[in-house]
């Protein structure tokens, strides 16, 4: 309604709204419905919500994304909404003139952005008459807010999914692994589903987050149990020791040579046993 707007005055006749081409009316306005406040002998209209507005109900376009559903790029998801209302007087059956139609705030974590507001002329339900409307289109994405904060989160359980693969690798390597370590990657199972729970709107799959994270940490948690956990000390030995041989023959392979064989190796001579220059020669 125009009760903020400087510019634009309270409806005085019975008006009737209709939108997205509704054939009732969605919604009624009677200014004489409009409680009256008189104080110190002057009357002043009280608002009330329930009188000067109205909810409906519209449908979102989901388009998609690559070929694939929304909540692919989620929280970076986007949709569309488009709706048309007229506002027409009962007695007269003649439209009133909508200056604009705006979004007020942001709501369920989605803020609107409009893409298209103007005049449109649309029919009544006969298609006989046209009256004077006005046509919106909006879009709707997740607040910078919503963003970072499921993107933080994201990470953090990237972050915890990588520090098991590391202790994986380490402990493969033959590396000495505590016994607690071992406890980690039973507690990040229980940790990503926690975390994920906490994602505003969050659709019920998602294709690079908690589905590839539980499977990594539990191939990871099973090789630690398996391999290291059940594993015998003389077992771990034997581990270590091959690791210790494979570096020491590596370095071994690594041998250092003097400047005369690296040349001799390469196919130079030493200055010394090279021919002496013209000038030489003739000093």
């Amino acid at each position: 309604m125009s009760y903020e707007l400087q510019n634009c005055g309270r409806l005085l006749n019975i008006t009737n709204f209709y939108v997205d081409g509704s054939s009732a009316p969605n919604a009624t306005y009677d200014p004489l419905e409009n409680p009256v406040d008189i104080e110190n002998g002057v009357a002043s209209i009280v608002y009330l919500q329930a009188i000067n507005e109205f909810q409906t109900t519209h449908l979102l376009e989901v388009s998609a994304w690559h070929g694939l559903d929304q909540q692919y790029a989620y929280p970076f998801d986007t949709y569309f909404l488009d709706t048309s209302i007229v506002a027409l007087d009962s007695d007269a059956q003649k439209s009133f003139h909508i200056i604009s139609l705006k979004p007020v705030d942001s709501t369920n974590n989605f803020f609107p952005y409009v893409v298209t507001d103007g005049p449109a002329w649309l029919r009544d339900s006969s298609g006989a008459e046209q009256f004077e409307g006005r046509y919106l289109r909006m879009t709707f994405r997740r607040t910078i807010l919503t963003q970072f904060f499921i993107v933080a989160l994201f990470s953090v359980n990237w972050g915890l999914t990588l520090v098991v693969v590391l202790i994986t690798i380490w402990a493969n390597d033959g590396n000495e692994v505590n016994d607690s370590i071992l406890v980690l990657p039973l507690s990040v199972i229980l940790t990503i589903p926690a975390l994920r729970a906490l994602w505003v709107g969050a659709p019920g799959f998602d294709s690079c987050g908690i589905f590839l994270q539980m499977i990594i940490v539990a191939i990871c948690s099973i090789f630690l149990v398996m391999r290291v956990g059940l594993s015998s000390k003389k077992e771990r030995e034997l581990r270590r020791r091959r690791r210790k041989k494979y570096h020491r023959d590596v370095e071994e392979e690594d041998i250092p040579i003097s400047d005369i064989e690296w040349m001799e190796t390469h196919g130079l001579k030493r200055a010394s046993a090279m021919p002496s220059t013209p000038q030489e020669n003739s000093a």
